[in-house]
């Protein structure tokens, strides 16, 4: 098995017709919610938020923002409680809501994943003197 194939955490769910599921891997985080399926790279993860309450009236299912713009996004509403937001650096979705049951938790493994794959600086030039 590819270490990039090793699932930290998943969550699978059904609703009525539909089945959603949402997995965290070493390099990656995939949400699906039929019939949309997102893969984001870490790399593309600017920063994760928890969301302390969604509210009842959004329903459940997914949501879509208006792509390509400042407040554009998609909002995966599996369960009604709490959730975790995604801020993109690219990408058509500038931002991803994801209602977990664990939310604290997969923050805190997203963020420890982030650290984990930032991009080392490399100095290049001349050597400072003091």
């Amino acid at each position: 098995m590819k270490p990039e194939e090793i699932v930290l955490y998943e969550e699978k769910g059904r609703l009525i017709f539909w089945s959603y599921s949402f997995k965290v891997f070493q390099d990656r985080i995939e949400a699906y919610f039929w019939p949309h399926k997102q893969v984001i790279p870490f790399s593309d993860v600017e920063s994760v938020e928890l969301v302390e309450k969604i509210p009842w009236t959004v329903g459940r299912g997914l949501r879509y923002g208006i792509p390509r713009t400042k407040h554009s996004g998609i909002k995966y509403f599996a369960i009604r409680d709490e959730g975790i937001r995604l801020r993109l650096r690219r990408g058509r979705w500038k931002q991803i809501v994801l209602s977990v049951k664990e939310p604290e938790k997969v923050k805190a493994l997203i963020e420890r994943r982030l650290e984990l794959n930032e991009p080392e600086i490399v100095f290049s030039g001349l050597a400072q003197t003091a």
